[in-house]
């Protein structure tokens, strides 16, 4: 039994790391928003607040919108309230919003062209930022799950810019 319960840790805990590096990128990602068709402001407020946040926490990736090379632009495509609980009187007691839309990584290492999606859920109006914003870090988790995904689509960051070494004088 004990070592039942040893192996069962061990295997919780390898599906917590990865098996290989996230793809480098050896230069600032600028994270910005070229399109919203959604309805929700907040929603790109959000987007533009947990997308660098989740590419520098989960990838490592420096995000300097002054001064990048590469960018990942974003098009919210639509954002959608659903009604997704009704209390026994049929009046709204849950609700469902969804941010979906494109995006595109521009880098000296690749090219990417994807789609994301989020979701949140909310309970009343006063929670409803909340909702949105679980909406963006999902769509943020998203977008960073392609990337991963897209991993072998990155050539190798190019090697550091050193000084020739100095040959001793004769």
């Amino acid at each position: 039994m004990r070592l039942a319960l040893v192996a069962l840790g061990i295997l919780a805990l390898v599906g917590c790391y990865r098996l290989s590096a996230p793809p480098a990128v050896a230069e600032g990602v600028a994270v910005r928003i070229i399109s919203n068709q959604g309805r929700l402001p907040r929603a790109q407020a959000e987007l533009q607040s947990e997308v660098p946040r989740a590419l520098a926490r989960n990838l490592g990736w420096h995000i300097n919108p002054a001064s990048a090379t590469a960018h990942l632009d974003l098009t919210i495509e639509e954002d959608i309230i659903d009604v997704t609980a009704r209390d026994t009187r049929g009046v709204p007691a849950q609700w469902q919003v969804r941010v979906r839309g494109t995006c595109l990584f521009v880098s000296r290492q690749a090219t990417l062209v994807g789609r994301f999606t989020g979701a949140g859920y909310y309970t009343s109006q006063l929670d409803e930022p909340e909702g949105i914003r679980t909406a963006a870090q999902e769509a943020a988790k998203d977008i960073v799950a392609w990337i991963e995904a897209n991993e072998a689509r990155f050539s190798p960051p190019p090697p550091a810019l050193t000084a020739p070494a100095a040959t001793p004088a004769p």
